[in-house]
C-alpha cells in the first residue's frame, strides 16, 4: 500500500500541530525554545492565540523597540517621531549600569554564580518590517569569575 505524500513542515509548523492536537491532554505549563525557535515573530502570535505561554531565545540581530523609553520629542511638524528600532545586541550595550539587576544565582565550586538581567516591555518587528505586539525582553549577561568582563548574553522573549 503506497503512503501518503507529507509536505515538509518546519519545526514551528510541527511544533503548532502537536499543540493543537495534543496540547490540552499533555500537562504543561510553558514552551520553551532555543533561538531558531523564537526567531519568527508569526511562530510567538501563534502560541499566544493558543493561549500558551512561552519563554523563546531571540537572535541578538532581532530588531525592537523599547517602548518603556520615551519616544524623541515631537518638532511640531509632520508624523511623530517613533522609538529607533535598534538591534538586541546593541541595545543591551547601550543600557545604563544602573538598569542592570544583579541576581545570586547559586554556590558554585568555583565561587558564586552571579548574572545579571533586564526585563523590558518591547515591541520587534513582524516578517513584513512592521511593528508588533507587545513582549516582555528579557536580557541575562554573565560575566567571568572575576566579575570584569561579559563572556555571554542571552535573550529572551516571554
Amino acid at each position: 500500500m503506497p503512503q501518503a505524500y507529507r509536505a515538509y513542515r518546519t519545526r514551528h509548523q510541527l511544533a503548532l500541530e502537536m499543540l493543537e492536537k495534543n496540547g490540552a491532554s499533555l500537562p504543561h505549563r510553558w514552551i520553551a525554545g532555543d533561538d531558531e525557535m523564537g526567531r519568527p515573530y508569526w511562530f510567538r502570535r501563534r502560541l499566544e492565540a493558543l493561549g500558551e505561554q512561552y519563554v523563546l531565545a531571540v537572535p541578538s540581530n532581532t530588531s525592537m523597540r523599547d517602548v518603556e523609553v520615551e519616544p524623541p520629542a515631537y518638532s511640531g511638524r509632520g508624523r511623530r517621531p517613533q522609538r529607533p528600532w535598534q538591534h538586541v545586541e546593541a541595545w543591551s550595550q547601550s543600557l545604563d549600569e544602573k538598569a542592570w539587576y544583579r541576581i545570586d544565582v547559586r554556590d558554585g565550586s568555583k565561587g558564586p554564580l552571579v548574572v545579571e538581567a533586564v526585563k523590558r516591555r518591547v515591541v520587534s518587528r513582524t516578517h513584513r518590517r512592521q511593528q508588533g505586539d507587545q513582549e516582555t525582553l528579557v536580557v541575562v549577561r554573565y560575566r567571568d569569575r572575576d566579575q570584569a568582563q561579559v563572556v555571554k548574553v542571552d535573550s529572551r522573549l516571554l
